[in-house]
């Protein structure tokens, strides 16, 4: 059997679900004007445009397997994700350039 309803602040609804009052107030007025589609997180349909180009990825995949299998990802990424311009890696890196 389902007891009787209780009503919450707004604040309560808030501390209890551990989330800050503006996005709260947002997710509020969604529901209201769209119902439970209103939501959906829309940015998870839409790809990012940091995304790296998947033969770039490729590449590096498979230098990590065949050429740099001793390596732990942190030699990669302290290299790799400072290259000002993709394909120029910075001198004294993993790949020798």
């Amino acid at each position: 059997m389902v007891g009787p309803a209780i009503r919450l602040t707004r604040k309560r609804q808030v501390d209890c679900l551990g989330c800050a009052k503006g996005p709260f107030r947002s997710y509020i007025n969604c529901y209201q004007e769209e119902g439970v589609d209103g939501l959906v997180d829309r940015r998870l349909s839409q790809i990012s445009y940091r995304r790296t180009p998947v033969d770039e990825v490729m590449d590096l995949t498979g230098l990590c397997r065949n050429r740099y299998e001793s390596f732990i990802v942190t030699h990669f990424h302290r290299c790799f994700g400072s290259v000002p311009k993709r394909g120029k890696a910075p001198v004294g890196c993993w790949d020798g350039r």
